[in-house]
């Protein structure tokens, strides 16, 4: 009786096009399980003054309070008022809280803040937010005990801006890599079943 000459896959032996969808499927998992942490940075959760505080007088100082410590690496806070930063020295992390001092002299007016932190993970996190004082500072020395404030808020008026974990390029080459080890299991299992055949 003369063999048959049927293209279909011996029983219990997966199909070539099952086989690429099972390695495009785990590669996607894969991508995805590497991406998952990429929005796991440290974020702002209250700041003194917080966001829309009016004051009698500037404060000695802003502080800003993160979730998690960040750490010191292009540590930036800008307090900036109606004629200019005000920033007293740099800024400095005490634990989850980080410190900037604001000059005694300040002026009246609308103030604000943008700030740049570095998670422990690495990656830059910042935001902005702004406050307003109603008289000149008193000339106190920064360190001192900041104007009454409202109590501090989680929400800063300006989201976080986290940056990508994984960069775009590093997506590209990824499913580029997938897709080549897709094409050269499919030849194989192509190959390995036309031997078979014959």
């Amino acid at each position: 009786m003369p063999r048959s000459t049927s293209s279909t896959a011996p029983p219990g032996r997966p199909r070539p096009a099952r086989r690429v969808l099972a390695t495009l499927g785990a590669g996607l998992a894969l991508a995805l399980a590497l991406g998952a942490p990429a929005y796991a940075h440290d974020e702002l959760t209250a700041s003194n003054p917080t966001d829309g505080d009016s004051l009698g007088h500037p404060p000695a100082q802003v502080v800003l309070t993160f979730e998690e410590a960040p750490v010191d690496l292009g540590l930036q806070v800008v307090v900036t008022g109606p004629d200019g930063p005000v920033s007293a020295g740099a800024p400095r992390i005490e634990g989850t809280t980080v410190v900037q001092d604001v000059q005694p002299s300040a002026p009246a007016g609308r103030y604000t803040v943008e700030w740049r932190v570095t998670s422990d993970d690495g990656h830059p996190v910042s935001g902005r937010f702004g406050f307003s004082a109603q008289a000149a500072g008193t000339g106190a020395t920064p360190g001192a005990t900041a104007a009454p404030t409202s109590a501090a808020t989680p929400a800063p008026a300006e989201a976080p801006r986290r940056e990508p974990l994984i960069p775009s390029w590093a997506w590209i080459i990824g499913g580029v890599i997938v897709i080549v080890a897709a094409v050269r299991l499919n030849r194989r299992s192509a190959a390995a079943n036309k031997q078979q055949e014959d």
